[in-house]
């Protein structure tokens, strides 16, 4: 190595190097050009070549073609120009000598004296934001830039939130989502909500939230002082007396309790109680007592409520309350048992027959009165069953709720209903308000929630206690103008399902419009919604993930592994979540999925493939010939039903390690259910259903399926129609899968499935007996 000591840091352009010739002719008979193969210059600012940058290596020149003397372009600063050869990786190329020699005759550099400037004659001063102010000898190119700027001659901010040397710094929240300065990264304006500090890149200390940390938590939160850093949402919610999130407004009149969601009893004169503890402090009402005025009027008020009934003609009640949730009764049961009768005053009330949906339950109630001639009327209660008191209902299963109380209620216009839960004004006021808005839409085109709230309430304060109740209206009239609910009586479903099918191309067919607009309406869910299960999201089959709010959790303790599990309840027509969906488990899953069966008490696992499809099942079903150990449970093989239909039963049990059995029967078919449209053979299908429907069992159904969503939408729609079909005589298929895609979007979520539904439902219907299922 050699090099040559330029005395400063100075801007090079270009080096010419002369070879000794030992003068001769330079050809390639020169013995010295054999020498000067393979050699390589650098520029460096100190001697060592490993702190400069490489300008050139020698790997295409042979004895004839080198040069003598050599022009090499190197426009870098530097202050040594190292020339560099050596012979340590043999072979070498041909006509290379064996050693490397540095017989260099001279070395001339050129370049300009002063870094900062370029061009012809160094004339030209660099950009003025180049790092140290050097750039490109030749175009004036910074070969950096100061802190804040880009581009070729560093003539650009740093943008897209980045700053400083390079513009490789990111930016800190600043407020309104604004540029960072683009030097320092300071935010100018302040900070966005939660972060303080010059760059607003600190998080707000505890205590304190907002834009620049510039405001308390309350004191009244349900952690004092410990609150939300951006917007100040209280962790763990309120203290008693106090509306969420911020917990700084005290309970509106008329509510009081743990966030406001209780309502004051009948304190007299109307006044309001107490916003903590909901005591009347001035006494109850006539008939009311106790501090909180809610102990109600005695059993003898229920004569009362049936002469009105019978007074103002009534013929549908629409009651959204249980009659006890938790402790607390929250209503006096004012209606006999099923098919038993009671006495009120001078009235007889009889019920005469009760329908229990998975929702909801509709009573046919006889009321006979004693005094006028015996005359009798029939009124319908429809008893709303899965409204929580501090809580929200699906909003589909509302809408499809209040469809049922429309299309069975009476003529009679002037009839008024009887809407009522335990206050008379929370899920009461929810639901008026969606039977209005509902009716008054249909027909100008336009609903205004706000100022209907507002009508209410001018009637009956507080009606529409909860932020959360007044967003149920909103959603559910989405849904309900969305689409309608449109059950179709059997009769009309048969003439009317060959034309939905129809004769024509598949992307023309009324079920094709149909999926579209379930593809076009079914909910859209974000990340946040699966966040419990992205984490475990790992299996490359776990391809459909279940919802956090519909998921299932493994409450038993096995080692190493967690409570999760990709499975979620859905509900039949009849029973709220009936079913358990989920996947084939892996080997390695094969316990969780055990755990499942056991923790849930599900005593069925419906297959939608044969077993023996199944690589994964030898994992936890057992052989006739020896049981399953799947630590800490064995499963134990019991019998076998091969059944003169589509259908396989085998029953097996579940032992855990104190020897306790679970016993299971497993339903397969026994051949493959295809949802192409090319091979939709109803048989094997319809028969899985019908077996599964006639088990007689309380406990969840377990539905596997090979990703958890394609066939089990199928089945438990099929199987819900058909639930539909014996209980009214009625069925809406679209509405079926409707409801199992707001548990699951990617239940049937291509039409062949969907148009596999429509054929078994239109098989079973045509092979089932007239005489059973039309009431006509």
């Amino acid at each position: 190595m050699w090099w040559v000591d330029i005395g400063s840091l100075q801007n090079i352009h270009h080096v010419i190097i002369q070879y000794a010739t030992g003068n001769q002719v330079w050809d390639e008979d020169n013995y010295q050009s054999k020498y000067f193969l393979g050699f390589s210059v650098y520029v460096s600012p100190t001697p060592s070549k490993e702190d400069g940058v490489l300008c050139f290596r020698d790997t295409n020149y042979t004895r004839a073609t080198i040069p003598n003397p050599v022009n090499i372009t190197c426009p870098y600063p530097g202050r040594y120009v190292i020339y560099y050869n050596n012979r340590t990786h043999k072979p070498f190329p041909d006509g290379y000598s064996e050693y490397a020699y540095n017989d260099l005759c001279e070395v001339e550099v050129y370049g300009c004296r002063n870094l900062r400037h370029y061009g012809t004659n160094c004339s030209i001063p660099c950009p003025r934001n180049c790092l140290y102010g050097v750039c490109d000898i030749i175009n004036g190119d910074c070969t950096g830039c100061v802190a804040g700027y880009k581009g070729r001659t560093c003539n650009e901010e740093c943008n897209n939130h980045k700053y400083g040397l390079m513009c490789k710094q990111t930016c800190g929240s600043c407020y309104g989502g604004k540029q960072c300065d683009h030097v320092n990264g300071s935010c100018t304006n302040g900070c966005e909500a939660g972060l303080f500090g010059d760059k607003c890149d600190e998080e707000c200390l505890p205590g304190v939230y907002g834009n620049n940390c510039q405001n308390k938590c309350s004191m009244n939160c349900g952690v004092p002082e410990s609150c939300d850093r951006k917007f100040g949402e209280c962790a763990g919610g309120c203290q008693k007396g106090w509306l969420k999130p911020n917990c700084v407004t005290k309970c509106h009149s008329g509510t009081y309790g743990q966030d406001c969601t209780q309502s004051c009893g009948e304190c007299i004169a109307k006044e309001a109680c107490h916003y903590i503890t909901g005591a009347c402090m001035n006494g109850c009402e006539r008939g009311y007592q106790g501090m909180e005025c809610k102990t109600g009027p005695k059993q003898s008020s229920v004569t009362d409520f049936w002469a009105m009934i019978w007074q103002e003609n009534v013929t549908q009640i629409v009651m959204l309350t249980n009659l006890k949730e938790g402790v607390k009764v929250n209503c006096t049961q004012y209606w006999p048992e099923n098919m038993k009768a009671r006495v009120h005053g001078d009235f007889v009330i009889k019920n005469t027959k009760e329908k229990e949906y998975a929702f909801y339950v509709i009573r046919k109630l006889t009321l006979l009165s004693l005094k006028k001639q015996k005359k009798s009327r029939v009124v319908t209660q429809y008893h709303y069953t899965t409204w929580p008191e501090h809580g929200t209902p699906d909003p589909l299963s509302l809408v499809v709720f209040h469809n049922h109380v429309l299309r069975t209620g009476t003529n009679q216009e002037n009839a008024p209903v009887v809407v009522h839960c335990s206050a008379g004004i929370g899920r009461t006021g929810t639901y008026i308000a969606l039977d209005a808005l509902y009716k008054g839409g249909k027909t100008t085109g336009k609903i205004n929630v706000a100022e209907y709230v507002k009508v209410m309430r001018s009637n009956r304060m507080n009606m529409v206690q909860t932020y959360e109740q007044n967003m149920v209206i909103f959603l559910a009239l989405n849904e309900k103008f969305k689409a309608d609910v449109k059950p179709q009586r059997l009769s009309d479903f048969t003439e009317n399902v060959e034309s939905l099918i129809g004769d024509v191309p598949a992307n023309q067919t009324v079920i094709r419009k149909q999926f579209e607009k379930l593809l076009q309406i079914r909910p859209e869910y974000s990340r946040h919604d699966y966040k419990n299960a992205i984490p475990h999201a790992s299996n490359p089959n776990d391809t459909v993930l279940p919802l956090d709010k519909f998921c299932l959790y493994l409450t038993s303790s096995v080692g190493k592994r967690g409570s999760y599990i990709n499975a979620i309840s859905v509900s039949s027509f009849l029973k709220n979540n009936a079913f358990i969906v989920s996947q084939y488990p892996t080997p390695e899953d094969a316990v969780d999925f055990l755990r499942l069966l056991t923790d849930h008490e599900s005593d069925t696992v419906i297959c939608l493939n044969p077993l023996h499809e199944i690589k994964s099942s030898k994992s936890w079903f057992p052989s006739r010939e020896a049981s399953k150990s799947v630590v800490p449970f064995t499963v134990q093989y019991e019998s076998e039903n091969e059944s003169d239909t589509d259908v396989k039963i085998t029953n097996i049990k579940v032992l855990n390690e104190e020897n306790q059995s679970h016993p299971v029967v497993v339903i397969e078919p026994k051949g493959p259910l295809r949802a192409d449209k090319e091979t939709q053979d109803t048989s094997c299908l319809r028969n899985l259903v019908s077996y599964s429907l006639n088990i007689s069992t309380e406990s969840p159904l377990t539905i596997l399926s090979k990703d958890g969503a394609s066939l089990c939408g199928v089945f438990c729609a099929v199987f819900n129609c058909i639930q539909q079909i014996n209980m009214d005589d009625s069925v809406d298929v679209f509405t079926t899968v409707r409801q199992l895609q707001t548990r699951r979007p990617e239940f049937c979520s291509t039409q062949d499935e969907f148009l596999l539904v429509y054929k078994t439902v239109r098989d079973y219907v045509e092979t089932t007996s007239e005489n059973v299922y039309f009431n006509q």
